[in-house]
């Protein structure tokens, strides 16, 4: 009885006549999204465990075996191995005589201990001989001048599982699925539930690069979403770049004019047809990776917002956008919102089914009337 009212659900939720069809593409996209995600954490995860086993046996048949390093060998790795340790590699020098090596030049004293722990775990390393001369910052050395080095961050609170940690879980969840279906019965059911969703939870590729907002509002709204587009990321975001064209394809934007470098006057369409007047500028800018906003101070509707472009192996782009906000009259803004019914997600939702339309079919609707991409290139 209650699998034929799940089902009954179900389908009265994919066949709406009014909504049932952009549920049935969202569905579709994120099935895709699942599976294309699976196969690709499988094929690391089976990748990585043969490269773990067969790291393994080289390391255990080379502790029989004497490792004779060669100086210019060795000088190569310790080069190497500084571009992942300090701040500023190009002001060390390095040499090494039968093993000992010989560091000269200037150094960050935070680098240190990483450097030093970096060498002695090196084989080959038999001594380390310092005469470094350290600086607390690089202030006006020639040598330390420029951007720094990205050197290793520290280790999250929660380590992130490699490749084949993830294969490994996800097949204990299948197979504990597997024995809770077996168990005919409702604590069965859990059980496979429960496996179910370890194993999906497993599977999903981990995100490739922090997603955090640095200027998240407190005591605002947060929203995510993930979508898939069918178009390379340089032209993803060419689109996304074009803010003065963003009036074409979402319904609640009527106007957006550059005001400065960096900085764009946003006129939007609030309840009742008023409009509201806000200042947003860019933060931070990659080209073809991410765009963060903020909006300057005195804005009718302070919000912040992130969007990331992740290629995947087929051609297509997945879009991760973050946004926060906070309405005017804090909760009782929000409450008023949802009495116009301008619920932010489902307008977030709908603008971006739109801008992936424009961009895989060349035309959406949005005010009501139909837009082409030639428009939007014409603007």
């Amino acid at each position: 009885m209650l699998g034929g009212i799940g089902l009954g659900a179900g389908l009265m939720y994919l066949l709406d006549p009014d909504r049932g069809r952009r549920r049935r593409a969202t569905v579709r996209d994120q099935m895709v999204e699942m599976l294309h995600e699976a196969a690709d954490t499988i094929q690391k995860g089976v990748r990585d465990f043969n490269n773990r086993v067969f790291g393994r046996l080289i390391g255990a048949a080379s502790a029989f075996i004497p490792d004779k390093v060669g100086d210019d060998v060795l000088v190569e790795r310790i080069r190497t191995t500084l571009g992942h340790s300090v701040a500023y590699p190009q002001a060390m020098v390095v040499s090494v005589t039968e093993g000992q090596v010989n560091l000269t030049g200037h150094v960050l004293r935070e680098d240190i201990p990483r450097l030093m722990a970096a060498l002695g775990r090196m084989r080959g390393v038999r001594e380390i001989t310092d005469q470094l001369t350290v600086h607390e910052k690089a202030g006006e050395v020639p040598d330390m001048q420029g951007k720094p080095n990205r050197v290793s961050e520290p280790a999250p609170l929660l380590p992130r599982w490699s490749p084949a940690a993830r294969l490994g879980t996800a097949a204990a969840g299948g197979l504990l699925a597997l024995y809770g279906l077996r168990r005919h019965s409702f604590a069965g059911l859990g059980l496979a539930a429960m496996g179910l969703g370890v194993a999906a939870r497993s599977l999903k590729r981990p995100p490739s690069h922090s997603f955090a907002l640095g200027n998240q509002l407190r005591r605002g709204v947060d929203l995510q979403k993930t979508i898939t587009i069918d178009a390379p990321a340089d032209r993803v975001f060419r689109m996304l770049a074009n803010f003065e064209s963003f009036p074409l394809f979402m319904s609640h934007v009527h106007e957006v004019k550059k005001v400065e470098d960096g900085v764009y006057r946003w006129t939007v369409i609030g309840p009742g047809g008023a409009t509201g007047h806000w200042d947003a500028e860019i933060v931070r800018c990659v080209e073809d990776e991410l765009l963060e906003w903020k909006t300057r101070p005195g804005a009718m509707v302070d919000h912040a917002g992130v969007v990331r472009l992740d290629p995947t192996p087929y051609g297509s782009t997945r879009l991760h956008i973050r946004l926060s906000y906070r309405p005017p009259l804090g909760r009782l803004g929000i409450g008023m919102g949802d009495l116009f019914n301008l619920y932010p997600k489902h307008m977030l939702d709908k603008d971006l089914a739109c801008f992936k339309s424009l961009l895989e079919h060349g035309k959406t609707t949005a005010h009501h009337h139909r837009v082409h991409l030639s428009e939007m290139n014409a603007s």
